[in-house]
């Protein structure tokens, strides 16, 4: 009989969730220009949070504690959106979709909206406003799990598309790690590996090529074992450049301890992989006032501010940021929207 009252309150804590994210989203139709903020999860699904809403939440976290997550499960990306954005899916098995902001305000589960093959998921979420950006020289750049990367005008991927349309093509054993947009004459790219290696070039050492190709060796995995854990684009001098390892340590870095090269090196140290720290698991560039949010597998969670985390040398040791019981890892690293851009 408890297990059953469980059930029943947990699915009227569903059903009450799913029906005030109905209730925000008509709200919001009624204004084109509002902003909000928009949630989206691995499993194609999402949350919607009014930015009041959304202030309220921010200021009530508490900063460099452990404590269970807030957010929606299996989170991939926080946004600060209208109904003019554009928002671009891509997912593990090299595949994307596009739509409008508008139609997603319409549905309640992006499964009624996309074609989605079994066991793929979602691991990076591409946002335009037509009004605000402007997307020429705007390239998409992708990495893969087996060190390839590719760069495409992100003009090819802003028509809607709510099928299985092929953004890269994957050889086998190979998987999309991350999608970014860059500035073609302007930015750079860090792809970083599982062993504590990372590489930096400019995008226009790639190449452009159509959608529905191959990439470039980007990094050069001659290790057993090795895989890419993530990659990430160089917008601006005051960027750094942070890593996670599995065991819950953080290091961040200058740029300028990353040499500039051509893709398809095999990269500079940038983390010394000892059994105290595990092997590296998650690479980001991150601007002095970003505060970002780690969960992890057990929905646990950890909130920190980037300008309270010591710039040491690139090889020098990571500090502990999390700590991780048995059988728990790190699920993802997300930055919270700049809540000063609100009104």
């Amino acid at each position: 009989m408890e297990e059953n009252n469980k059930s029943l309150i947990s699915a009227n804590n569903s059903l009450a969730k799913i029906e005030k994210q109905i209730a925000i989203g008509d709200k919001i139709l009624e204004k084109a220009n509002q902003s909000f903020i928009l949630l989206i999860s691995k499993d194609f699904l999402f949350q919607i949070i009014s930015l009041n809403d959304y202030k309220n939440l921010t200021a009530n976290l508490i900063l460099n504690k452990k404590t269970k997550n807030i957010f929606i499960e299996n989170l991939i990306t926080i946004e600060l959106v209208t109904r003019t954005s554009k928002i671009i899916f891509f997912t593990k098995f090299g595949k994307y979709f596009s739509t409008s902001i508008d139609k997603i305000l319409k549905i309640k589960d992006l499964n009624d909206l996309f074609n989605i093959e079994i066991q793929d998921e979602l691991l990076d979420v591409i946002l335009i406003d037509e009004k605000t950006n402007n997307i020429e020289n705007k390239f998409l750049i992708f990495a893969t799990r087996n060190g390839f990367v590719k760069s495409t005008i992100i003009s090819l991927y802003c028509n809607e598309s709510l099928t299985n349309d092929i953004a890269i093509r994957l050889k086998e054993n190979d998987s999309l790690i991350n999608v970014k947009i860059a500035d073609y004459f302007d930015d750079q790219i860090v792809i970083g590996s599982k062993h504590g290696k990372l590489v930096r070039f400019s995008v226009y050492k790639i190449r452009p090529l159509s959608k529905n190709t191959y990439g470039y060796i980007g990094l050069k995995l001659e290790e057993e074992n090795n895989i890419v854990i993530g990659l990430s684009i160089i917008d601006s001098f005051d960027d750094c450049i942070f890593i996670i390892t599995e065991k819950g340590k953080i290091k961040k870095s200058s740029i300028d301890e990353y040499r500039i090269t051509n893709r398809g090196g095999q990269g500079v140290k940038t983390a010394n992989i000892t059994n105290n720290t595990g092997f590296m698991s998650h690479l980001k560039t991150a601007k002095y006032k970003d505060i970002c949010l780690i969960i992890t597998n057990l929905n646990n969670m950890i909130v920190f501010e980037m300008f309270n985390v010591k710039m040491v040398g690139r090889a020098s040791e990571a500090i502990k940021i999390i700590k991780l019981i048995e059988n728990e890892q790190i699920h993802t690293i997300v930055k919270l929207p700049n809540i000063n851009q609100f009104s």
